[in-house]
């Protein structure tokens, strides 16, 4: 077992090129594999299954060139973002075709980082995110035909945030801590469930393709979830953990909500707001009334 640090440039910085790693020879399993910068390629295998750590760990240093690792042909990654460094620095990782990646962002507490998560299109990347640590951020963007299948515990850890701009598969879940925030910006599968903690955000921005389950903590004090574009409701009914919008008498968007507390319900020329009793939803919100009609039809 060795320590190994990148330093690339033979073989397309393959990672499976020994003279790419300082001291140079194979990965063996047990090693320690490190990244501060620069580019590598990823083609299959799984390093013998060792986590990459990436991110410069030299303070003060100007304008620290970012770490890049790409991913393909079916190439399985476990891998740590982040520095114990006072430093800025971009992380990015790229996914093409069939990939797992099993992501844990930890910024430190004087360390200004950015992750993100790029997914070719027409490809599949598998695997959890954990994005944590101090003002820890996460950008996933998913291109044409792609998704991103969550199949377990992904989390948005204190203060955290992430935005998935990726179809979102799977049956895993996501869990958010207080003060941080989580974005969904494309479809989200009816495997999928959220768990906000409390003094956080969700943002769902195709609020008709997302199906999965919103659950807010026994205890919760406030959370606010962003239904972004409907802008036609003029009602709302809760029950049987559902929260359903209506224009006039139809139907037009239902969440799988499960809040044992009570709800406000607010609209405004950018969408729906749902909080509890005690959430402050935006100013320019009016508020909406149950609804006392007969439904008609379904979403």
């Amino acid at each position: 077992m060795a320590t190994r640090t990148w330093v690339g440039g033979y073989d397309n910085n393959s990672v499976y090129q020994s003279d790419n790693w300082s001291p140079a020879g194979p990965v063996q399993a047990g090693d320690t594999l490190q990244m501060f910068s620069g580019t590598a390629n990823m083609a299959g295998g799984n390093l013998s299954g060792d986590t990459l750590h990436v991110g410069t760990q030299t303070s003060f240093a100007s304008n620290t060139p970012p770490a890049v690792v790409n991913l393909s042909d079916g190439a399985s990654l476990t891998a740590v973002a982040g520095t114990t460094a006072f430093a800025q620095q971009n992380f990015v990782f790229n996914a093409s075709g069939i990939d797992t990646l099993n992501l844990t962002i930890d910024n430190n507490f004087y360390a200004t980082t950015s992750t993100t998560v790029n997914i070719a299109s027409d490809s599949l990347l598998n695997g959890v995110v954990t994005v944590e640590g101090h003002n820890g951020n996460l950008t996933m963007n998913g291109a044409g035909l792609s998704a991103f299948d969550n199949s377990g515990a992904s989390s948005v850890g204190y203060n955290c945030v992430a935005t998935i701009d990726a179809n979102v598969l799977g049956i895993g879940s996501f869990a958010v801590d207080g003060d941080s925030g989580l974005s969904f910006l494309k479809f989200v599968g009816p495997g999928e469930s959220v768990t906000l903690a409390g003094h956080d955000s969700l943002g769902i921005g195709m609020p008709h393709a997302f199906l999965g389950q919103v659950d807010i903590a026994s205890g919760s004090e406030s959370f606010v979830i962003g239904l972004a574009g409907i802008t036609n409701a003029d009602s709302y009914s809760y029950a049987n953990d559902l929260l359903t919008l209506f224009d006039g008498n139809r139907p037009i968007d239902v969440l799988r909500l499960n809040d044992s507390g009570t709800l406000q319900v607010r609209e405004n020329s950018s969408g729906v707001f749902v909080g509890s009793s005690t959430s402050t939803l935006p100013s320019d919100t009016v508020a909406l009334p149950m609804h006392s009609g007969i439904a008609l039809g379904a979403v």
